[in-house]
């Protein structure tokens, strides 16, 4: 009679070539597909990121053309330092 260990492992002697055989290419297109996967998901982060800094540089130009173009005097009476109530931002009535 074999003992009981001997059998199991017999079995893993026979099938861990034919295993090995269907497990590599297995392994190799898993890590192939995760791979493609990966570099897709950076090209997709790269091309928001250059998007983002392109709208970016059209605001900053935006703002800097309309500094530019400005009138430099101030436009409203809180910016000409005329007296205004202090909860609504609004200048005070006279009676």
């Amino acid at each position: 009679m074999l003992p009981p260990f001997l059998v199991p492992f017999i079995i893993g002697v026979i099938t861990a070539p034919l295993v090995g055989q269907i497990a590599k290419p297995l392994m190799h297109g898993t890590v192939k597909t995760t791979m493609g996967i990966a570099l897709q998901a950076k090209k997709v982060a790269t091309e928001a990121v250059e998007d983002l800094q392109d709208l970016s540089a059209e605001v900053s130009a935006g703002f800097a053309a309309d500094d530019i173009g400005s009138d430099p005097a101030p436009t409203t009476a809180v910016q000409a330092g005329a007296k205004t109530d202090r909860l609504s931002g609004a200048a005070p009535k006279t009676p």
